[in-house]
């Protein structure tokens, strides 16, 4: 799994590494503690069932199709006089009301805003934003570029994120594919692929802030495990009954111990 990252300074990489832990982190939310307390059920287990973390208003906040900050960075693209300080602004306008999202006068003087993420809360620069998320050449050059004689600068041209509506040459039905838009498409289908799978989970824990040998802090590691849920997952684990057995290995490996096969009835 990724890592969640929150620098002296965080961007738009930042925010499209994090929001990809987001998912990653809700689908691990929904296989680990869901489906394992719907099994507990299901098998008649008498037990509490217990809340587990639940990051969906994160999620809400950074893929609403309105009012997502995702959205609102695409929506600022369409806009050939839109900047960095607009984009900004329509999310202190949209977003300020929402939980997860947070700035206060000492943010909105610098530009700055907070996401509260599952792991923590990280403030953004919105410096950079726009050109980032463009990430594409302009019209009249991808136009210039695609005309163009050569095979090979032709078929360049479909690395440009541009593309027109079917059966139109209008400039403005074209469709304007932002960095984002295909980050979130390509995230999808990683998740569409690993919901096909039975997942295995592998957490990374960082013992130290030093990156040394032979040193663990306590507080470190502690908050890296309460922040990843799998201190949850313990108690999940020890609530329940994490080691399963099927009928016939159960037989094979304690069935000696029965008094005479004949009593048992298998």
């Amino acid at each position: 799994i990724f890592g969640f990252e929150s620098f002296k300074t965080n961007s738009f990489e930042q925010l499209c590494i994090n929001y990809t832990n987001e998912r990653l982190q809700q689908h691990f939310n929904e296989f680990v503690f869901n489906d394992e307390q719907k099994l507990y059920n299901r098998e008649g287990i008498q037990w509490s069932f217990i809340q587990f973390p639940d990051n969906s208003e994160v999620l809400d906040l950074l893929e609403n199709r309105r009012q997502g900050i995702f959205a609102l960075c695409d929506e600022q693209v369409l806009f050939p006089k839109a900047t960095d300080s607009t984009l900004v602004h329509k999310l202190y306008e949209f977003c300020h009301a929402h939980p997860r999202f947070h700035a206060g006068s000492a943010e909105i003087g610098k530009s700055l805003f907070v996401v509260k993420h599952f792991a923590g809360p990280v403030t953004y620069s919105s410096e950079g934003f726009l050109d980032k998320n463009r990430d594409v050449v302009r019209a009249d050059m991808a136009e210039l570029i695609k005309g163009s004689k050569s095979w090979l600068v032709c078929e360049l041209h479909d690395f440009f994120r541009m593309e027109e509506t079917e059966g139109s040459s209008n400039r403005s039905a074209r469709k304007v594919f932002t960095l984002s838009g295909e980050f979130r498409k390509q995230l999808t289908d990683l998740m569409d692929n690993i919901n096909t799978t039975a997942p295995h989970y592998i957490r990374c824990i960082k013992p130290n802030s030093n990156s040394v040998s032979d040193q663990f802090e306590d507080n470190l590691v502690i908050n890296q495990l309460r922040c990843n849920g799998v201190l949850e997952v313990v108690r999940v684990d020890r609530a329940g009954f994490p080691d399963r057995y099927t009928l016939e290995h159960f037989i094979r490996v304690y069935g000696e111990m029965l008094p005479s096969p004949d009593s048992t009835g298998w």
